[in-house]
């Protein structure tokens, strides 16, 4: 395999482990909105009754995010940049066929001087 093959490999297998990673992070990150959202709910009603501890939701400094949705608009988002058009594709091709071309030349000439 040639070095060019090897390090697309090596870049393609990275970013799978980081795709991977992301979408463990989102799914840490929904847990956690969703145990502030029960925490929130049970503080309120706890705290009726004492009005110095009761917490409200314009009080913390935390965005809460439904999780269904971030994790639908991170998908089609990853959806979005997987669709191509045809004239995308054939360059790909193109410069496939130019990396392939140009590692069998530097093989041709490797044998030469053998």
């Amino acid at each position: 395999m040639s070095e060019r093959r090897k390090i697309i490999q090596q870049l393609q297998e990275r970013i799978n482990k980081i795709n991977e990673e992301i979408e463990k992070l989102i799914q840490v990150r929904c847990l956690h909105t969703c145990t502030i959202r029960e925490l929130l709910k049970k503080s309120s009603e706890e705290g009726s009754d004492d009005s110095e501890e009761e917490v409200s939701v314009s009080d913390l400094s935390i965005e809460i995010i439904p999780p269904e949705n971030k994790l639908k608009s991170f998908k089609s988002e990853s959806e979005k940049k997987s669709t191509k058009t045809k004239a995308q594709e054939r360059e790909e091709e193109r410069v496939k066929a130019r990396a392939w071309h140009l590692d069998r030349i530097k093989d041709k000439a490797a044998r030469r001087k053998k």
